[in-house]
């Protein structure tokens, strides 16, 4: 195999290798254009030194400080070229952020259908108890008292729905994460963007507590137009409901 490309001043060079095996990964276009060769050939053939490399990869634990190392090594190396992975794989950044959108809107429509949800209980639970809130209203029950019972029946609903809904998803995907999901019939897909056909979701505790939180606060927000509904009632008119 001909191999050709640039040694270290830029000058186009070239040897001859024999091939001497063929690996396999998972990352299908890796693996059309990228080959194996010793690393003391390399350098001989680019005139560079043992310790001196034309291309250094960082990797990182988390990926959100992946643009603020960039941005600081950048900075403090500017006689070389530093790049994210979001420069170097434009399409995977794309398809990341598209990712990213769809599950923001996904988790949209599902607070929202939660929302309604509860205005629904909730004014039925007002309907179904107009006699027992205009005898609490006749009796001298303050608005204001009332306004927080249905309020924290509201949240108490939602932060039991919630903590038993984080409960079972997170077992649920604790089971996946041993024993993985297969997409096997998107395997081609998937291998040409380095991912395999086995697929072993992981769901990190901060999210579980973010999503409890926003399920209260949903709770809290849709639980409002009930409770003035209750205000509204005139304990007369209420007291003769049967």
């Amino acid at each position: 195999m001909t191999l050709t490309f640039l040694d270290k001043d830029q000058v186009q060079t070239g040897a001859v290798f024999r091939i001497a095996g063929i690996y396999d990964i998972k990352n299908s276009m890796y693996e059309m254009s990228q080959v194996l060769v010793k690393n003391e050939d390399l350098m001989a053939l680019t005139g560079m030194a043992s310790d001196e490399y034309h291309q250094l990869i960082i990797r990182l634990d988390d990926l959100e400080e992946t643009e603020e190392v960039s941005a600081s090594l950048a900075e403090k190396l500017p006689q070389l070229e530093v790049m994210h992975w979001k420069e170097i794989q434009p399409d995977l950044a794309m398809m990341t952020d598209m990712v990213q959108k769809f599950y923001a809107i996904f988790m949209v429509l599902i607070l929202a259908a939660l929302a309604f949800g509860i205005v629904n209980t909730m004014l039925m639970v007002v309907l179904e108890r107009t006699k027992e809130l205009g005898m609490l209203t006749a009796i001298g029950m303050n608005k204001k008292r009332v306004f927080n019972m249905i309020m924290l029946e509201s949240v108490f609903l939602s932060l039991v729905g919630g903590v038993v809904g984080m409960g079972i998803s997170q077992a649920l995907i604790g089971a996946t994460a041993r024993n993985g999901i297969n997409f096997a019939s998107y395997a081609e897909g998937l291998e040409a963007m380095g991912y395999t056909a086995h697929i072993y979701p992981v769901i990190s505790t901060s999210f579980f507590i973010t999503v409890t939180v926003l399920i209260i606060l949903t709770g809290i927000l849709s639980s409002i137009y009930p409770a003035l509904k209750a205000l509204k009632l005139d304990p007369a008119e209420a007291l003769r409901t049967e």
